[in-house]
C-alpha cells in the first residue's frame, strides 16, 4: 500500500508493452520464470501484425 493514501499498489517486476507476439511470447517467458509482469496494449485484441485492422488474420490471407 502507498504511505498515507490507503490505495492498493499493484508492484511488477517488468512491464511488457505490446501484445503482439514478441511481447506475449516475453510476458509469458517472464511469468513462468516467476517475474511478476504486466502486459499492455493499446488494442482491445492482442496479436499485433498477425492481425490487420479489418479482422481479417494473416493466416487466411497466406490461403489465397
Amino acid at each position: 500500500m502507498a504511505k498515507g493514501s490507503g490505495a492498493p499498489v499493484n508492484v511488477y517486476d517488468a512491464i511488457v508493452v505490446g501484445g503482439g507476439h514478441n511481447g506475449l511470447v516475453a510476458a509469458a517467458y517472464l511469468a513462468r520464470a516467476g517475474v511478476r509482469t504486466l502486459l499492455v496494449e493499446a488494442r482491445a485484441e492482442l496479436g499485433g501484425g498477425v492481425l490487420l485492422d479489418q479482422g481479417i488474420h494473416m493466416v487466411d490471407l497466406m490461403r489465397l
